[in-house]
């Protein structure tokens, strides 16, 4: 049993990293030169997106981070960017296309009867991932444009 539970652990890690590319090209996509543009003019930081990196790795599960992002879009102090500029609702739509993507991940990896468990685990991660990747994308798009660098020790 420990076998095919190593077995499942490791396939998983294999799909997942093959996922970057997707998830790279995805997040391209989203904070692109329109959306780029928005976050500059409303003064995003770079700590916003740390903020987002470190409540995916910390969360159990990527309902909370819908959650956390939903927060952002009503809260005064973050509503111009995670609401106003659009950030919030394009988020929040990768998550959701992260979760379709998690399901037919689950089903090639995990045995038929433990694939709709695996599902919200495959998308937790995908989902810590995507905010990385996310965050990379924000310091490329966005600090960049402005004439900054990114000023932690995040990768």
């Amino acid at each position: 049993m420990e076998d095919v539970r190593r077995l499942t652990d490791f396939r998983l890690r294999q799909r997942i990293g093959a996922s970057d590319e997707r998830l790279a090209e995805r997040v391209g996509q989203t904070l692109d030169a329109g959306m780029a543009k928005r976050l500059q003019d409303v003064g995003a930081k770079l700590s916003q997106m740390s903020e987002l990196l470190n409540v995916a790795q910390q969360a159990p599960s990527a309902s909370a981070v819908v959650s956390w992002v939903r927060y952002q879009m009503g809260r005064k102090a973050t509503a111009a960017v995670w609401h106003g500029a659009g950030l919030g609702r394009a988020v929040l739509a990768d998550i959701s296309w992260l979760r379709d993507q998690a399901g037919g991940l689950a089903r090639e990896v995990y045995p038929r009867d433990q694939a709709k468990a695996g599902s919200a685990e495959v998308w937790i991660q995908l989902v810590r991932r995507y905010a990385g990747w996310l965050r990379r994308q924000f310091v490329a798009t966005v600090v960049a444009a402005t004439g900054g660098e990114a000023d932690d020790e995040q990768s």
